[in-house]
């Protein structure tokens, strides 16, 4: 798991100045993390949003991550980190995407959470199989990608996650254009 790659930040200040637990980030974000939380710990607005419009994958893999991790722990220090970065992808890409996926997880129970981190899994393992079954041109492994695929779209769906659950469902159809 990437998490459990990353390295050990000693201090990420949240906006309002109060020092933050310690977060774990994987190595292959601090190219993003780095600039993005010096600018954070100052509240320069204009800095963290350059730092996203340089990097947005890795903005968006950052912010999947401190949603992942609130599948375990219900920190107000991570909900702080995940909403400031949520609002400045949004200001960057013009929209409320990000800022809504934050709001779907942060007011969604535990439990939720974990069925929600438990069908991102079950898509990763989607993509995985994918890459495989684009090699192999087997019938059998699309079918298979497929499944797991529809499987993760009805996770998403039942727990009322709207976005992944297209996703999804983009995935499965990608999978059905390269059969």
């Amino acid at each position: 798991m990437k998490w459990m790659l990353g390295v050990l930040l000693s201090v990420v200040v949240a906006p309002s100045g109060m020092a933050q637990e310690e977060l774990v980030i994987p190595e292959d974000l601090q190219d993003f993390w780095a600039p993005y939380s010096e600018a954070q710990a100052v509240d320069d607005e204009d800095a963290m949003d350059r730092v996203v419009r340089l990097k947005p994958f890795m903005a968006e893999e950052s912010l999947d991550l401190f949603l992942d991790d609130l599948a375990r722990t219900d920190s107000m220090d991570i909900h702080e980190v995940v909403r400031t970065l949520a609002w400045s992808m949004d200001r960057v890409a013009g929209s409320e995407q990000f800022i809504e996926r934050v709001r779907f997880v942060i007011d969604s129970d535990l439990g939720i959470r974990r069925r929600r981190q438990q069908a991102i899994r079950k898509k990763n393992e989607g993509q995985a199989l994918f890459a495989d079954a684009r090699i192999s041109k087997g019938e059998d492994d699309y079918e298979a990608t497929r499944v797991v695929f529809m499987d993760a779209f009805e996770e998403f769906d039942d727990i009322g996650d709207l976005e992944y659950s297209i996703f999804a469902l983009v995935d499965a159809s990608e999978v059905e254009r390269w059969r």
